[in-house]
């Protein structure tokens, strides 16, 4: 898998399409993650 971001770089976290959360790319043990900021009212 490529990610188009590097790590600590910011994201939009969407469900169907719909940005729900914001948070930031995080890697742990040679593994991306998303460590979530704050997350969308609605």
């Amino acid at each position: 898998m490529t990610l188009d971001r590097e790590a600590h770089e910011p994201v939009d976290i969407l469900v169907n399409g719909k940005v729900v959360a914001r948070g930031e790319v995080v890697t742990i043990d040679q593994k991306y993650g998303v460590r979530i900021s704050s997350v969308e009212k609605g």
